[in-house]
């Protein structure tokens, strides 16, 4: 009898499991206004911004990397995840410093976006510098300046300060070009290279 009822509660845990892991939704595709932020990171570059005072910074912006990915469990559900992000490193020598725990370079991310079969929602992050928007932030509080630039104020994102020894105040981000300057907690302006 104890038998019977460790495989009755097998099939029904096994045919559980199936009937869930093909009942995962399927991914929307981004939209054209997720991925314009995507447009200028088709490859790897190495951009130098100046200061009023003559100091530099040197970014590396890595090309634009897409994932995806399965969740298969009991206790986070089952779903698929589609995403997409750029990142960054600031390079030795540059003025602006990342906050870091242990030893060598690593990347801070510059956009990303992100959904799941399980919500029928895009979550969008962009951050640069320590200045971090997402969800409504980024809906709301980003002011679009012309057709593809629009400026980013750190007093109104979600998050600043994060993760980095010297913030920012803002940041003017091109969708054709990508960051084109910022300007530092000093009030000390920060401008692309000409030819960057």
């Amino acid at each position: 009898m104890i038998k019977r009822a460790v495989r009755i509660i097998f099939i029904s845990i096994l045919l559980f499991c199936i009937i869930q892991s093909c009942m995962v939704g399927k991914l929307k595709d981004f939209s054209p206004e997720d991925l314009k932020w995507f447009q200028p990171y088709k490859e790897t570059d190495t951009l130098i911004f100046y200061s009023d005072r003559n100091e530099l910074d040197t970014i590396i912006f890595f090309s634009t990397v897409m994932d995806e990915y399965p969740t298969r469990n009991f206790q986070s559900g089952y779903y698929d995840t589609r995403d997409m992000e750029v990142t960054y490193r600031l390079t030795k020598g540059s003025y602006h410093k990342f906050s870091k725990i242990g030893k060598g370079n690593y990347n801070e991310r510059l956009v990303l976006i992100e959904n799941n079969s399980s919500r029928n929602i895009t979550y969008t992050e962009i951050g640069f510098l320590g200045i971090i928007f997402s969800g409504k932030e980024l809906k709301n509080n980003v002011t679009k300046l012309d057709s593809n630039t629009y400026l980013f104020i750190g007093r109104k994102a979600t998050y600043s300060r994060i993760n980095i020894k010297e913030g920012i105040a803002f940041f003017t981000l091109s969708t054709e070009k990508g960051i084109l300057e910022y300007t530092d907690d000093r009030n000390v302006k920060w401008r692309r290279k000409e030819g960057n």
